[in-house]
Protein backbone atom coordinates (compact mmCIF):
# COMPACT_ATOMS: atom_id res chain seq x y z
CA UNK A 1 0.00 0.00 0.00
CA UNK A 2 1.54 3.03 -0.71
CA UNK A 3 2.55 5.48 1.72
CA UNK A 4 1.46 8.77 0.47
CA UNK A 5 -1.37 10.28 -0.10
CA UNK A 6 -2.93 7.06 2.05
CA UNK A 7 -6.43 7.04 0.78
CA UNK A 8 -7.50 6.35 4.34
CA UNK A 9 -5.73 9.02 5.99
CA UNK A 10 -7.79 12.33 6.29
CA UNK A 11 -6.83 15.34 3.78
CA UNK A 12 -5.78 17.72 6.12
CA UNK A 13 -2.83 15.88 7.04
CA UNK A 14 -1.67 15.03 3.58
CA UNK A 15 0.22 18.70 3.93
CA UNK A 16 2.86 16.62 5.64
CA UNK A 17 3.47 15.29 2.61
CA UNK A 18 5.37 18.70 1.43
CA UNK A 19 7.94 18.94 3.72
CA UNK A 20 11.77 19.06 3.78
CA UNK A 21 11.79 15.73 5.60
CA UNK A 22 9.18 14.18 3.11
CA UNK A 23 11.05 15.11 0.44
CA UNK A 24 14.27 13.30 1.33
CA UNK A 25 12.46 10.40 1.78
CA UNK A 26 11.49 10.53 -1.49
CA UNK A 27 14.73 11.97 -3.26
CA UNK A 28 16.97 10.23 -1.11
CA UNK A 29 15.57 6.79 0.58
CA UNK A 30 12.91 5.90 -2.37
CA UNK A 31 10.32 5.65 0.02
CA UNK A 32 7.07 4.63 -1.34
CA UNK A 33 5.03 1.99 0.61
CA UNK A 34 3.97 1.60 3.61
CA UNK A 35 6.15 -1.75 4.48
CA UNK A 36 9.52 0.48 3.38
CA UNK A 37 8.59 3.40 5.95
CA UNK A 38 8.05 0.67 9.04
CA UNK A 39 11.45 -0.43 8.00
CA UNK A 40 12.56 3.46 8.14
CA UNK A 41 10.85 3.79 11.52
CA UNK A 42 11.86 0.89 13.45
CA UNK A 43 15.33 2.38 13.85
CA UNK A 44 14.19 3.98 16.45
CA UNK A 45 14.00 1.38 18.95
CA UNK A 46 17.62 0.78 18.58
CA UNK A 47 19.23 1.19 22.29
CA UNK A 48 21.90 3.28 21.06
CA UNK A 49 19.91 5.46 18.81
CA UNK A 50 19.65 9.29 20.18
CA UNK A 51 16.95 11.82 19.06
CA UNK A 52 19.93 14.29 17.43
CA UNK A 53 20.62 15.03 13.73
CA UNK A 54 24.54 13.98 14.91
CA UNK A 55 23.95 10.26 16.30
CA UNK A 56 25.80 7.52 15.01
CA UNK A 57 24.13 4.87 15.94
CA UNK A 58 24.71 1.89 13.41
CA UNK A 59 21.18 2.68 11.76
CA UNK A 60 21.56 6.05 11.46
CA UNK A 61 25.38 5.85 10.29
CA UNK A 62 23.79 2.91 7.55
CA UNK A 63 21.53 5.04 6.01
CA UNK A 64 23.86 7.78 5.53
CA UNK A 65 26.03 5.26 4.15
CA UNK A 66 23.09 3.92 1.50
CA UNK A 67 20.98 6.94 0.58
CA UNK A 68 23.61 10.10 1.49
CA UNK A 69 20.88 11.60 4.10
CA UNK A 70 22.54 14.42 5.62
CA UNK A 71 19.50 13.94 8.34
CA UNK A 72 18.65 10.32 9.32
CA UNK A 73 17.13 11.02 12.57
CA UNK A 74 14.74 13.44 10.84
CA UNK A 75 13.82 10.98 8.34
CA UNK A 76 13.51 8.25 10.70
CA UNK A 77 10.87 10.71 12.96
CA UNK A 78 9.28 11.26 9.71
CA UNK A 79 8.37 8.11 8.83
CA UNK A 80 7.03 7.49 11.82
CA UNK A 81 5.15 10.24 11.53
CA UNK A 82 3.43 9.55 8.53
CA UNK A 83 2.57 6.12 10.05
CA UNK A 84 1.10 7.33 12.94
CA UNK A 85 -1.27 9.23 10.74
CA UNK A 86 -3.10 5.69 9.32
CA UNK A 87 -5.84 4.38 11.31
CA UNK A 88 -5.72 1.55 13.11
CA UNK A 89 -6.92 -1.08 11.05
CA UNK A 90 -4.07 -0.01 8.12
CA UNK A 91 -1.30 0.24 10.48
CA UNK A 92 0.94 -2.89 9.76
CA UNK A 93 2.43 -1.82 13.06
CA UNK A 94 -1.01 -2.31 15.61
CA UNK A 95 -1.39 -5.88 16.81
CA UNK A 96 -3.08 -8.69 15.05
CA UNK A 97 -6.17 -9.74 15.31
CA UNK A 98 -5.02 -13.32 17.25
CA UNK A 99 -3.81 -11.13 20.07
CA UNK A 100 -7.98 -10.86 20.82
CA UNK A 101 -8.88 -12.03 24.07
CA UNK A 102 -9.76 -15.61 24.13
CA UNK A 103 -11.74 -18.25 26.11
CA UNK A 104 -9.85 -19.35 29.25
CA UNK A 105 -9.40 -22.43 27.64
CA UNK A 106 -7.54 -21.17 24.69
CA UNK A 107 -9.99 -23.30 22.51
CA UNK A 108 -13.14 -21.68 20.52
CA UNK A 109 -14.63 -24.89 21.31
CA UNK A 110 -17.37 -24.53 24.01
CA UNK A 111 -17.26 -27.26 26.86
CA UNK A 112 -20.07 -28.41 29.13
CA UNK A 113 -22.95 -26.22 30.22
CA UNK A 114 -20.66 -23.19 30.09
CA UNK A 115 -20.60 -21.27 26.86
CA UNK A 116 -18.00 -18.53 26.67
CA UNK A 117 -18.55 -15.56 24.07
CA UNK A 118 -16.00 -15.86 21.19
CA UNK A 119 -14.76 -12.13 21.02
CA UNK A 120 -12.95 -13.23 18.33
CA UNK A 121 -13.76 -11.07 14.54
CA UNK A 122 -10.81 -12.80 12.96
CA UNK A 123 -11.74 -13.94 8.76
CA UNK A 124 -10.11 -17.44 8.26
CA UNK A 125 -9.61 -18.86 5.18
CA UNK A 126 -8.28 -17.55 1.46
CA UNK A 127 -9.12 -14.00 0.97
CA UNK A 128 -12.53 -14.36 -0.67
CA UNK A 129 -14.01 -14.91 3.14
CA UNK A 130 -13.18 -11.36 3.96
CA UNK A 131 -15.39 -9.70 1.42
CA UNK A 132 -19.49 -9.18 2.39
CA UNK A 133 -21.43 -7.03 0.87
CA UNK A 134 -25.00 -4.87 1.36
CA UNK A 135 -23.36 -3.23 4.23
CA UNK A 136 -24.61 0.20 5.83
CA UNK A 137 -22.95 3.36 7.02
CA UNK A 138 -19.39 4.93 6.12
CA UNK A 139 -16.08 2.83 6.17
CA UNK A 140 -14.71 2.01 9.74
CA UNK A 141 -11.75 5.14 10.16
CA UNK A 142 -10.31 2.70 12.40
CA UNK A 143 -10.09 -0.69 13.81
CA UNK A 144 -11.47 -2.15 17.22
CA UNK A 145 -8.65 -2.03 19.86
CA UNK A 146 -8.73 -6.00 20.20
CA UNK A 147 -5.49 -6.33 22.15
CA UNK A 148 -5.29 -8.26 25.57
CA UNK A 149 -6.02 -6.17 28.69
CA UNK A 150 -5.57 -6.81 32.50
CA UNK A 151 -8.23 -8.79 33.72
CA UNK A 152 -9.06 -9.35 37.28
CA UNK A 153 -9.72 -12.65 38.55
CA UNK A 154 -12.69 -12.19 40.27
CA UNK A 155 -15.70 -13.33 38.49
CA UNK A 156 -18.40 -11.04 38.52
CA UNK A 157 -21.93 -13.39 38.56
CA UNK A 158 -24.88 -11.99 37.15
CA UNK A 159 -28.42 -13.67 37.33
CA UNK A 160 -30.96 -12.74 34.25
CA UNK A 161 -34.81 -13.15 34.71
CA UNK A 162 -37.82 -12.18 31.99
CA UNK A 163 -41.23 -11.77 31.44
CA UNK A 164 -43.83 -10.49 29.22
CA UNK A 165 -47.30 -9.09 29.04
CA UNK A 166 -49.93 -7.61 26.45
CA UNK A 167 -50.04 -3.99 26.33
CA UNK A 168 -52.93 -2.00 27.25
CA UNK A 169 -54.01 -0.89 24.02
CA UNK A 170 -51.97 -1.20 20.27
CA UNK A 171 -50.09 -4.37 18.76
CA UNK A 172 -46.90 -5.02 20.24
CA UNK A 173 -45.77 -6.60 23.25
CA UNK A 174 -44.03 -5.35 26.40
CA UNK A 175 -41.14 -7.50 27.78
CA UNK A 176 -39.46 -7.07 30.87
CA UNK A 177 -36.59 -8.08 32.52
CA UNK A 178 -34.53 -8.53 35.84
CA UNK A 179 -30.65 -8.23 36.34
CA UNK A 180 -28.95 -9.41 40.01
CA UNK A 181 -25.73 -8.89 40.46
CA UNK A 182 -24.58 -11.49 42.95
CA UNK A 183 -23.08 -9.93 45.93
CA UNK A 184 -23.58 -6.26 44.37
CA UNK A 185 -26.82 -5.55 44.42
CA UNK A 186 -26.77 -1.86 44.36
CA UNK A 187 -26.74 -2.27 40.50
CA UNK A 188 -29.17 -4.61 40.21
CA UNK A 189 -31.45 -3.19 37.05
CA UNK A 190 -35.07 -3.51 35.86
CA UNK A 191 -35.37 -3.33 32.36
CA UNK A 192 -38.79 -2.40 30.09
CA UNK A 193 -38.55 -3.21 26.43
CA UNK A 194 -41.68 -2.09 24.32
CA UNK A 195 -41.36 -4.55 20.69
CA UNK A 196 -43.89 -6.34 18.66
CA UNK A 197 -46.07 -9.42 18.92
CA UNK A 198 -43.92 -11.19 16.71
CA UNK A 199 -40.54 -10.11 18.69
CA UNK A 200 -38.81 -12.99 20.37
CA UNK A 201 -39.48 -14.08 24.08
CA UNK A 202 -36.22 -13.27 24.65
CA UNK A 203 -35.87 -9.61 23.30
CA UNK A 204 -36.09 -7.94 26.66
CA UNK A 205 -33.23 -10.31 28.08
CA UNK A 206 -30.84 -9.77 24.99
CA UNK A 207 -31.30 -5.51 25.72
CA UNK A 208 -30.72 -6.62 29.91
CA UNK A 209 -27.57 -8.30 28.55
CA UNK A 210 -26.09 -5.29 26.97
CA UNK A 211 -27.39 -3.18 30.45
CA UNK A 212 -25.34 -5.78 32.59
CA UNK A 213 -21.97 -5.88 30.68
CA UNK A 214 -22.01 -1.92 30.33
CA UNK A 215 -22.89 -1.71 34.49
CA UNK A 216 -20.09 -3.99 35.14
CA UNK A 217 -16.52 -3.71 35.50
CA UNK A 218 -14.98 -3.76 32.18
CA UNK A 219 -11.86 -5.86 32.98
CA UNK A 220 -13.56 -8.32 35.28
CA UNK A 221 -14.84 -12.24 33.92
CA UNK A 222 -18.26 -11.89 34.00
CA UNK A 223 -20.53 -15.21 33.83
CA UNK A 224 -24.33 -14.62 32.34
CA UNK A 225 -26.61 -17.16 33.99
CA UNK A 226 -29.58 -17.21 31.68
CA UNK A 227 -32.78 -19.71 32.00
CA UNK A 228 -32.75 -20.01 28.50
CA UNK A 229 -30.62 -22.28 26.35
CA UNK A 230 -31.87 -20.38 22.68
CA UNK A 231 -30.42 -17.02 23.67
CA UNK A 232 -27.30 -18.68 24.80
CA UNK A 233 -27.58 -20.50 21.59
CA UNK A 234 -27.74 -17.07 19.44
CA UNK A 235 -24.82 -15.56 21.03
CA UNK A 236 -22.51 -18.70 21.12
CA UNK A 237 -23.02 -21.37 18.47
CA UNK A 238 -25.14 -19.18 15.99
CA UNK A 239 -23.42 -16.28 16.01
CA UNK A 240 -21.16 -16.67 12.95
CA UNK A 241 -24.31 -18.05 10.76
CA UNK A 242 -26.31 -15.16 12.26
CA UNK A 243 -23.14 -12.98 11.06
CA UNK A 244 -22.83 -14.10 7.21
CA UNK A 245 -26.29 -13.72 6.75
CA UNK A 246 -26.73 -10.19 8.78
CA UNK A 247 -29.17 -11.54 10.87
CA UNK A 248 -31.83 -11.46 7.34
CA UNK A 249 -35.53 -12.44 8.81
CA UNK A 250 -34.65 -12.28 12.73
CA UNK A 251 -37.35 -9.96 14.48
CA UNK A 252 -35.65 -7.07 16.23
CA UNK A 253 -32.08 -7.52 14.73
CA UNK A 254 -31.06 -4.32 15.70
CA UNK A 255 -31.22 -5.04 19.27
CA UNK A 256 -29.30 -7.95 18.84
CA UNK A 257 -26.28 -6.84 16.53
CA UNK A 258 -25.79 -4.06 19.34
CA UNK A 259 -25.59 -6.60 22.36
CA UNK A 260 -23.29 -8.34 20.45
CA UNK A 261 -21.09 -5.22 19.65
CA UNK A 262 -21.31 -4.42 23.74
CA UNK A 263 -20.16 -7.73 24.40
CA UNK A 264 -17.45 -7.74 22.12
CA UNK A 265 -16.04 -3.95 23.60
CA UNK A 266 -15.73 -6.10 27.51
CA UNK A 267 -12.18 -6.48 27.59
CA UNK A 268 -12.30 -9.29 29.67
CA UNK A 269 -13.95 -13.41 29.34
CA UNK A 270 -17.60 -13.57 29.38
CA UNK A 271 -19.36 -17.13 30.03
CA UNK A 272 -23.04 -17.96 29.83
CA UNK A 273 -24.35 -20.48 32.49
CA UNK A 274 -27.69 -22.20 32.22
CA UNK A 275 -29.80 -22.09 35.19
CA UNK A 276 -31.16 -25.71 35.66
CA UNK A 277 -29.31 -27.01 38.41
CA UNK A 278 -30.49 -25.93 42.33
CA UNK A 279 -27.37 -23.88 43.13
CA UNK A 280 -28.35 -20.43 42.54
CA UNK A 281 -31.90 -20.73 42.74
CA UNK A 282 -33.03 -17.62 45.12
CA UNK A 283 -31.01 -15.26 43.00
CA UNK A 284 -32.47 -16.52 40.17
CA UNK A 285 -35.87 -15.98 41.38
CA UNK A 286 -34.95 -12.61 43.05
CA UNK A 287 -34.46 -11.98 39.27
CA UNK A 288 -37.55 -13.10 38.26
CA UNK A 289 -39.38 -11.05 40.59
CA UNK A 290 -37.02 -8.27 39.28
CA UNK A 291 -38.47 -8.84 35.71
CA UNK A 292 -42.21 -8.76 36.99
CA UNK A 293 -41.67 -5.40 38.31
CA UNK A 294 -40.20 -4.16 35.14
CA UNK A 295 -43.33 -5.04 33.47
CA UNK A 296 -44.73 -1.75 35.28
CA UNK A 297 -42.08 0.68 34.73
CA UNK A 298 -43.79 3.78 32.74
CA UNK A 299 -41.44 4.38 30.10
CA UNK A 300 -39.36 1.63 28.43
CA UNK A 301 -35.73 1.07 28.85
CA UNK A 302 -33.13 2.86 26.38
CA UNK A 303 -31.38 1.57 23.74
CA UNK A 304 -27.49 0.77 24.44
CA UNK A 305 -25.18 1.52 21.20
CA UNK A 306 -22.39 -0.27 20.86
CA UNK A 307 -19.45 1.95 19.21
CA UNK A 308 -19.48 1.62 15.23
CA UNK A 309 -15.91 -0.31 15.57
CA UNK A 310 -17.47 -3.62 17.02
CA UNK A 311 -20.47 -3.80 14.34
CA UNK A 312 -20.40 -5.80 11.82
CA UNK A 313 -22.58 -5.16 8.62
CA UNK A 314 -23.74 -6.58 5.43
CA UNK A 315 -23.73 -10.19 5.11
CA UNK A 316 -20.56 -12.62 3.98
CA UNK A 317 -19.90 -12.71 0.40
CA UNK A 318 -18.62 -16.20 0.31
CA UNK A 319 -21.98 -17.49 1.65
CA UNK A 320 -24.20 -15.76 -0.64
CA UNK A 321 -27.12 -17.10 -2.68
CA UNK A 322 -30.33 -16.06 -4.75
CA UNK A 323 -32.95 -16.43 -2.00
CA UNK A 324 -30.16 -14.25 0.76
CA UNK A 325 -29.42 -11.80 -1.80
CA UNK A 326 -33.43 -11.09 -2.56
CA UNK A 327 -34.26 -11.34 0.83
CA UNK A 328 -31.22 -8.79 1.60
CA UNK A 329 -32.17 -6.34 -1.28
CA UNK A 330 -35.32 -5.91 0.27
CA UNK A 331 -34.24 -5.66 3.50
CA UNK A 332 -32.60 -2.51 1.96
CA UNK A 333 -35.41 -1.51 0.29
CA UNK A 334 -38.09 -1.51 3.22
CA UNK A 335 -35.49 0.45 5.36
CA UNK A 336 -36.76 3.70 3.32
CA UNK A 337 -39.80 3.79 4.58
CA UNK A 338 -42.69 5.74 3.04
CA UNK A 339 -43.81 8.89 4.90
CA UNK A 340 -46.04 7.73 7.83
CA UNK A 341 -50.21 8.28 6.53
CA UNK A 342 -51.94 9.88 8.82
CA UNK A 343 -55.36 9.21 7.88
CA UNK A 344 -54.52 5.40 7.16
CA UNK A 345 -52.49 5.49 10.94
CA UNK A 346 -55.85 6.90 12.68
CA UNK A 347 -58.34 4.41 10.84
CA UNK A 348 -55.50 1.32 12.23
CA UNK A 349 -55.47 3.17 15.51
CA UNK A 350 -59.81 2.81 15.78
CA UNK A 351 -59.73 -0.80 14.53
CA UNK A 352 -57.01 -2.04 17.29
CA UNK A 353 -59.19 0.30 20.15
CA UNK A 354 -62.34 -1.59 18.43
CA UNK A 355 -61.30 -4.60 19.00
CA UNK A 356 -60.16 -4.86 22.04
CA UNK A 357 -63.12 -3.19 23.65
CA UNK A 358 -64.88 -6.05 21.66
CA UNK A 359 -63.20 -8.81 22.10
CA UNK A 360 -60.61 -7.88 24.44
CA UNK A 361 -57.67 -8.73 21.92
CA UNK A 362 -54.74 -6.75 20.84
CA UNK A 363 -54.00 -7.46 17.29
CA UNK A 364 -50.98 -6.30 15.25
CA UNK A 365 -50.94 -4.14 11.83
CA UNK A 366 -49.94 -7.38 9.69
CA UNK A 367 -53.01 -9.38 10.92
CA UNK A 368 -55.47 -6.46 9.75
CA UNK A 369 -53.62 -6.24 6.50
CA UNK A 370 -53.79 -10.17 6.18
CA UNK A 371 -57.90 -10.09 7.14
CA UNK A 372 -58.90 -7.92 4.29
CA UNK A 373 -57.28 -9.95 1.69
CA UNK A 374 -58.74 -12.65 2.80
CA UNK A 375 -60.05 -15.33 0.20
CA UNK A 376 -63.30 -15.37 1.63
CA UNK A 377 -63.95 -11.57 0.09
CA UNK A 378 -65.14 -11.24 -3.14
CA UNK A 379 -62.16 -9.16 -4.84
CA UNK A 380 -64.94 -5.71 -5.06
CA UNK A 381 -65.12 -6.29 -1.42
CA UNK A 382 -61.64 -6.31 -0.93
CA UNK A 383 -60.92 -3.67 -2.46
CA UNK A 384 -63.84 -1.27 -1.06
CA UNK A 385 -61.87 -2.32 2.95
CA UNK A 386 -58.62 -1.74 1.55
CA UNK A 387 -59.83 1.89 0.25
CA UNK A 388 -61.45 2.23 3.64
CA UNK A 389 -58.61 1.24 5.71
CA UNK A 390 -56.35 3.65 3.85
CA UNK A 391 -59.59 6.08 4.28
CA UNK A 392 -58.85 7.26 0.67
CA UNK A 393 -62.01 7.97 -0.73
CA UNK A 394 -62.28 11.04 -2.10
CA UNK A 395 -65.11 12.22 0.49
CA UNK A 396 -65.68 14.74 3.19
CA UNK A 397 -62.43 16.29 4.17
CA UNK A 398 -61.07 15.37 1.07
CA UNK A 399 -62.34 18.30 -0.45
CA UNK A 400 -62.66 20.64 2.19
CA UNK A 401 -58.98 22.00 1.63
CA UNK A 402 -57.70 25.11 1.13
CA UNK A 403 -56.24 24.70 -2.48
CA UNK A 404 -59.93 23.93 -3.64
CA UNK A 405 -62.48 25.95 -5.45
CA UNK A 406 -65.50 27.06 -3.67
CA UNK A 407 -67.56 24.66 -6.33
CA UNK A 408 -64.89 21.53 -4.96
CA UNK A 409 -65.45 22.16 -2.02
CA UNK A 410 -68.82 21.88 -1.69
CA UNK A 411 -68.70 18.37 -1.99
CA UNK A 412 -67.42 17.84 1.00
CA UNK A 413 -71.22 18.28 2.84
CA UNK A 414 -73.68 15.26 2.09
CA UNK A 415 -76.27 16.78 0.00
CA UNK A 416 -79.23 15.00 2.08
CA UNK A 417 -78.27 16.73 5.70
CA UNK A 418 -75.52 18.91 4.65
CA UNK A 419 -73.27 16.74 7.39
CA UNK A 420 -69.63 16.53 6.68
CA UNK A 421 -69.70 13.44 4.19
CA UNK A 422 -66.99 11.31 6.06
CA UNK A 423 -67.55 7.47 5.33
CA UNK A 424 -68.43 7.37 8.87
CA UNK A 425 -71.22 9.47 8.04
CA UNK A 426 -72.02 7.52 4.68
CA UNK A 427 -72.40 3.99 6.13
CA UNK A 428 -73.60 4.66 9.45
CA UNK A 429 -75.31 7.79 9.58
CA UNK A 430 -76.82 9.51 6.68
CA UNK A 431 -80.27 10.03 6.29
CA UNK A 432 -80.48 9.09 3.26
CA UNK A 433 -82.59 5.69 1.92
CA UNK A 434 -79.77 3.25 2.06
CA UNK A 435 -77.56 2.70 4.73
CA UNK A 436 -80.89 2.18 7.65
CA UNK A 437 -82.71 0.17 5.53
CA UNK A 438 -79.80 -2.33 4.89
CA UNK A 439 -78.48 -2.63 8.33
CA UNK A 440 -82.09 -3.39 9.28
CA UNK A 441 -82.54 -5.98 6.43
CA UNK A 442 -78.83 -7.21 7.81
CA UNK A 443 -79.77 -7.27 11.30
CA UNK A 444 -83.60 -9.12 10.23
CA UNK A 445 -80.92 -11.58 8.40
CA UNK A 446 -78.61 -12.11 11.38
CA UNK A 447 -81.26 -12.48 14.10
CA UNK A 448 -82.67 -15.19 11.54
CA UNK A 449 -79.81 -16.95 11.74
CA UNK A 450 -78.56 -17.09 15.49
CA UNK A 451 -82.14 -17.12 16.53
CA UNK A 452 -82.25 -13.48 18.07
CA UNK A 453 -78.96 -13.05 18.56
CA UNK A 454 -77.23 -9.64 19.60
CA UNK A 455 -76.61 -7.19 16.60
CA UNK A 456 -74.53 -4.45 17.41
CA UNK A 457 -74.73 -1.20 15.90
CA UNK A 458 -71.95 -0.70 13.21
CA UNK A 459 -69.18 2.01 12.29
CA UNK A 460 -66.81 2.04 10.01
CA UNK A 461 -64.14 -0.06 12.89
CA UNK A 462 -66.29 -2.44 13.69
CA UNK A 463 -67.08 -3.52 10.23
CA UNK A 464 -63.46 -3.75 9.09
CA UNK A 465 -63.22 -6.00 12.81
CA UNK A 466 -66.12 -8.27 11.34
CA UNK A 467 -64.00 -8.78 8.40
CA UNK A 468 -61.22 -10.51 10.47
CA UNK A 469 -63.38 -13.55 11.60
CA UNK A 470 -61.58 -16.17 12.47
CA UNK A 471 -61.01 -18.63 8.86
CA UNK A 472 -62.96 -21.39 9.34
CA UNK A 473 -63.14 -24.95 7.75
CA UNK A 474 -59.17 -25.23 8.12
CA UNK A 475 -57.81 -28.77 9.54
CA UNK A 476 -58.39 -29.50 13.12
CA UNK A 477 -60.90 -26.42 13.54
CA UNK A 478 -64.87 -27.04 13.49
CA UNK A 479 -66.94 -25.91 10.91
CA UNK A 480 -69.01 -23.14 12.44
CA UNK A 481 -69.70 -21.13 9.77
CA UNK A 482 -71.35 -18.32 11.91
CA UNK A 483 -68.41 -16.08 12.43
CA UNK A 484 -67.72 -16.10 8.01
CA UNK A 485 -71.49 -15.28 8.29
CA UNK A 486 -71.64 -12.32 9.61
CA UNK A 487 -67.89 -11.64 8.37
CA UNK A 488 -70.05 -11.43 4.42
CA UNK A 489 -72.94 -10.29 5.84
CA UNK A 490 -71.70 -7.34 6.94
CA UNK A 491 -69.08 -6.22 3.99
CA UNK A 492 -71.83 -7.20 1.45
CA UNK A 493 -74.20 -4.72 3.37
CA UNK A 494 -71.04 -2.08 3.51
CA UNK A 495 -70.18 -2.49 0.25
CA UNK A 496 -73.67 -1.95 -1.23
CA UNK A 497 -74.04 1.15 0.93
CA UNK A 498 -71.30 2.46 -1.08
CA UNK A 499 -72.16 1.61 -4.29
CA UNK A 500 -75.80 2.95 -3.81
CA UNK A 501 -74.62 6.74 -2.54
CA UNK A 502 -72.18 6.60 -5.43
CA UNK A 503 -74.71 6.00 -7.75
CA UNK A 504 -76.89 8.57 -6.14
CA UNK A 505 -74.46 11.38 -6.06
CA UNK A 506 -72.61 11.17 -9.32
CA UNK A 507 -75.01 9.01 -11.68
CA UNK A 508 -78.56 9.96 -10.64
CA UNK A 509 -77.73 13.68 -9.23
CA UNK A 510 -78.64 12.87 -6.01
CA UNK A 511 -82.25 11.10 -6.59
CA UNK A 512 -82.88 9.26 -3.55
CA UNK A 513 -83.87 5.50 -4.37
CA UNK A 514 -87.04 4.01 -3.29
CA UNK A 515 -87.43 1.45 0.03
CA UNK A 516 -88.09 -1.31 -2.39
CA UNK A 517 -85.57 -0.77 -4.72
CA UNK A 518 -82.51 -0.78 -1.64
CA UNK A 519 -84.55 -4.07 -0.85
CA UNK A 520 -84.33 -5.65 -3.84
CA UNK A 521 -80.69 -4.65 -4.48
CA UNK A 522 -79.31 -5.57 -0.91
CA UNK A 523 -81.78 -9.28 -1.47
CA UNK A 524 -80.13 -9.30 -4.92
CA UNK A 525 -76.14 -9.35 -3.60
CA UNK A 526 -76.34 -11.51 -0.74
CA UNK A 527 -78.18 -13.85 -3.02
CA UNK A 528 -75.21 -13.89 -5.85
CA UNK A 529 -72.79 -13.66 -2.74
CA UNK A 530 -74.67 -16.96 -1.37
CA UNK A 531 -73.71 -18.17 -5.53
CA UNK A 532 -70.69 -17.57 -5.42
CA UNK A 533 -69.71 -19.66 -2.09
CA UNK A 534 -71.54 -22.63 -4.06
CA UNK A 535 -69.53 -22.01 -7.05
CA UNK A 536 -66.54 -22.12 -5.01
CA UNK A 537 -66.65 -25.78 -3.54
CA UNK A 538 -66.39 -26.92 -7.33
CA UNK A 539 -63.59 -29.48 -7.13
CA UNK A 540 -62.27 -27.94 -10.28
CA UNK A 541 -61.00 -25.63 -8.37
CA UNK A 542 -58.54 -27.94 -6.45
CA UNK A 543 -56.59 -26.76 -3.41
CA UNK A 544 -58.67 -23.25 -3.78
CA UNK A 545 -62.01 -25.26 -3.73
CA UNK A 546 -64.06 -24.10 0.30
CA UNK A 547 -65.73 -27.45 1.87
CA UNK A 548 -69.12 -27.83 0.93
CA UNK A 549 -69.67 -28.54 4.80
CA UNK A 550 -68.10 -24.94 5.88
CA UNK A 551 -70.54 -23.29 2.78
CA UNK A 552 -73.81 -25.33 4.70
CA UNK A 553 -72.72 -23.96 7.77
CA UNK A 554 -72.78 -20.65 6.50
CA UNK A 555 -75.96 -20.12 5.42
CA UNK A 556 -77.44 -22.33 7.72
CA UNK A 557 -81.13 -20.89 8.64
CA UNK A 558 -80.87 -18.22 6.10
CA UNK A 559 -82.32 -20.47 3.07
CA UNK A 560 -85.95 -19.92 1.80
CA UNK A 561 -88.13 -22.97 2.38
CA UNK A 562 -84.66 -24.70 3.78
CA UNK A 563 -86.44 -27.40 5.42
CA UNK A 564 -87.76 -28.58 1.96
CA UNK A 565 -84.05 -28.50 0.53
CA UNK A 566 -82.03 -31.69 -0.65
CA UNK A 567 -79.40 -32.53 2.29
CA UNK A 568 -76.96 -31.75 -0.63
CA UNK A 569 -78.20 -28.29 -2.20
CA UNK A 570 -74.96 -26.70 -2.77
CA UNK A 571 -75.65 -28.19 -6.45
CA UNK A 572 -78.99 -26.55 -6.79
CA UNK A 573 -79.16 -23.20 -9.05
CA UNK A 574 -82.40 -22.06 -7.22
CA UNK A 575 -81.73 -21.46 -3.50
CA UNK A 576 -82.03 -18.03 -2.54
CA UNK A 577 -81.71 -16.36 0.81
CA UNK A 578 -85.25 -16.16 2.68
CA UNK A 579 -87.09 -13.35 3.74
CA UNK A 580 -90.76 -11.82 3.45
CA UNK A 581 -90.97 -8.30 2.49
CA UNK A 582 -93.20 -8.12 5.34
CA UNK A 583 -90.58 -9.31 7.89
CA UNK A 584 -87.96 -7.02 6.16
CA UNK A 585 -90.06 -3.95 6.68
CA UNK A 586 -90.37 -5.23 10.13
CA UNK A 587 -94.83 -5.32 9.68
CA UNK A 588 -94.98 -8.73 10.95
Amino acid sequence: MPIWYHFAVSPHLRRLNGSAPAKCLTEHHNLRLVGEAVDLAISITDPSHVDSSQCECYSCMEIKRGTDCPHPNRCIKKAQELLDTLPTKWDPRSPPFDSLARVPNGDDENQGTDRYFNRQAIVKGNIAEIFRIFTEGDPLEGRASLTHFPVRQDEQRIFFGKAKKLPVIGDGMIFGAGIFFKNDEARNLKIRYDGRQGSPDASGVILAIAHAVVKADKHSPLALVLASDTTVNVLTKKLSDLENCDFVGIEDAYLLKNTIGILREHKAPIRFVLQKEPVGKDDARKADILAREALLLVCPSPLVEASHTFLISGARLSTMSQALAYKLIKKGRNGNQPPARPRMEDTLRRVKTETLESNGKCISDPLIWRAIRNPDLSRQVRYFLWMLLHNAYKVGSHWNRDTMPPELKARARCTEDGQLETMEHILSECSSPGQKEIWHLAQTLWTKKTQNGTWRQLSTPSILVNAMAPDQGKKNEPDDGTPRFLKLLTTESAHLIWKLRCERVIRNENQKLSITEVENRWLKAINDRLKLDQQLTNTKLGKKAIPQNLVKETWKGTLHAEHALPEDWIGCTRVLVGMSFGIRRGEG
